[in-house]
């Protein structure tokens, strides 16, 4: 087929192009091998993964109207490409920097309110036992274990946050909410595991969630407080702006519908497990100069103090 390169953009997990192909637009992706357990054979796994549960989502009857979904023109598990049919519009998280600058504030809720409402359709997706098996030993499914681990990670590499009296009580901390947790809340649904604003594209009407590279089956409220989280970091990024957080957040809860989550044990487990590895991410990431080194600093300590407050409640 016919290929015009517009655009390449290299993230730290694949290699991502837009393209004119066949007279439409596209993004073909190259996931990569690298580290953090990125191995041929886990990487093969997890676009195959990604391929079947895109087939299912189409064919679930889910969706439709307001709720896009992505379309696969083609796979190739040899050289782990994927290629996608382009969506329109743009990434919800530029219109969330922006503050929805230009739009009105009864847009951004209902962007918000439609982004929870497509999680809640995703998680009727069916599944069966093998997606159950994890394709990697740096995700467990024990969440205990999976911030354990990533404790630990941050220790190899010579952090040294938590002491070894702080990490056991974040992780018994954790184990207590666990066990406090609904039987709802602990079953198994299919997780997006990175359900940001950047992944979703938005054109005003259309929400339609993209990249399912790292989609397995996980806690229902895992995704719904990775993407919360995700606009609260907001706020530590850019302290001296103001965000209407707080309305964007119900906005998304009712869409799901659970408007009350937040109340959760599993919602406070959840978001000790999304700061834990927010701060692994500013401790894995090298600065690139001083202004950088030091807004890193900051983000860790207010991740970090907002982990103890939740431990310690």
């Amino acid at each position: 087929m016919e290929q015009t390169a517009l655009d390449e953009q290299r993230r730290p997990t694949s290699c991502v192009r837009r393209a004119r192909w066949d007279g439409q637009t596209v993004y073909i992706k190259r996931y990569s091998i690298g580290d953090w357990g990125r191995t041929e054979e886990v990487v093969r796994a997890r676009l195959g993964r990604e391929c079947r549960l895109v087939r299912r989502m189409h064919e679930s009857g889910f969706f439709g109207g307001r709720l896009g979904l992505v379309k696969v023109l083609e796979a190739d598990l040899d050289s782990c490409t994927l290629v996608t049919a382009e969506a329109r519009g743009r990434p919800l998280g530029e219109l969330v920097l922006s503050r929805f600058q230009g739009r009105s504030a009864r847009q951004a809720l209902a962007a918000m309110f439609l982004a929870g409402r497509w999680l809640r359709q995703f998680q009727q997706v069916v599944a069966d036992e093998d997606d159950a098996v994890p394709i990697s030993d740096y995700d467990p499914l024990d969440m205990v274990a999976y911030c354990r681990f990533r404790l630990e990670k941050m220790r190899e590499v010579g952090y040294r946050w938590p002491d070894r009296q702080l990490e056991q009580a974040i992780c018994g901390r954790v184990g207590e909410l666990l066990a406090q947790s609904t039987d709802g809340d602990r079953r198994l649904v299919w997780t997006h595991a990175d359900y940001a604003p950047g992944n979703i594209i938005w054109d005003g009407r259309v929400l339609t969630p993209i990249d399912f590279g790292m989609a397995h089956l996980d806690r229902p409220l895992v995704d719904v407080t990775y993407f919360i989280h995700r606009l609260e970091m907001q706020r530590v990024y850019r302290p001296w702006r103001r965000w209407p957080i707080g309305l964007w957040r119900r906005a998304f809860l009712r869409g799901y519908g659970r408007p009350d989550a937040e109340n959760s044990p599993m919602y406070q487990a959840c978001m000790i497990r999304h700061l834990i590895c927010r701060v692994l991410t500013y401790v894995r990431r090298p600065p690139r100069d001083l202004k950088q080194k030091l807004h890193d600093k900051w983000v860790r300590g207010c991740v970090r103090r907002r982990i103890a407050a939740l431990c310690t409640r």
